[in-house]
Parts: structure tokens; sequence; C-alpha cells
């Protein structure tokens, strides 16, 4: 269970990075000249959340992991 969170943590930190970054070189040549701009601004947005996303689940799966063998009196 802790290796699948990891998994899908670590996939929405790289894809979600990828993302963003794709996305933002895409929008600063334009810098707002076009309608498309907003789309970008968008998708660097939801880039940006999934990392989030992943990094809570990377740190809740690390966290889970750490304590599973420890027992608290």
């Amino acid at each position: 269970m802790i290796r699948d969170t990891v998994l899908v943590a670590g996939g929405l930190i790289f894809i979600g990075g990828l993302l963003s970054i794709y996305h933002l070189t895409k929008l600063y040549p334009d810098m707002g000249k076009t309608p498309i701009s907003r789309f970008h601004v968008a998708m660097a947005v939801v880039g940006g959340f999934m990392v989030s996303i992943g990094s809570n689940l990377m740190a809740d799966a690390l966290h889970d992991g750490l304590t599973l063998g420890v027992k608290f009196k």
C-alpha cells in the first residue's frame, strides 16, 4: 500500500513539474499577448497543484513507513 502511494506521488510530482515547466516556457515569450496565454497559465497552475498533491502524498507515505514499526505507549 505504501509503495503504491509513493509511486503515485512520484508520478504526480514528475508529471506536474513537467506540465508546469512546459507551459511556463510557452507563456514566457508571449507574456499575455495572445489568448492562448490564459491556457498556459491555467495549465501551469494545474501542474503546481499536481506537485503539491504529490508532495503531500509522498510525505504521508514516508510518515506511515516510519511509524509502522514503532509502537507508542
